[in-house]
């Protein structure tokens, strides 16, 4: 478990250091290269009425 905060953002690098090692230690044999990238891009905004 990998505590952060949506609010203020704490802890994402935490988390995305998480997800490495877990992926370089227990995912070690699944991995391979690939040339192409592909990722997912989430937009943090304030929206009225919501904290």
């Amino acid at each position: 478990m990998v505590p952060t905060s949506a609010f203020l953002g704490d802890g994402i690098g935490n988390l995305m250091a998480h997800i490495v090692v877990e992926s370089q230690t227990r995912l070690a044999h699944k991995i391979a290269f690939c040339d192409e990238l592909e990722c997912i891009v989430m937009e943090v905004g304030c929206f009225i009425g919501f904290i």
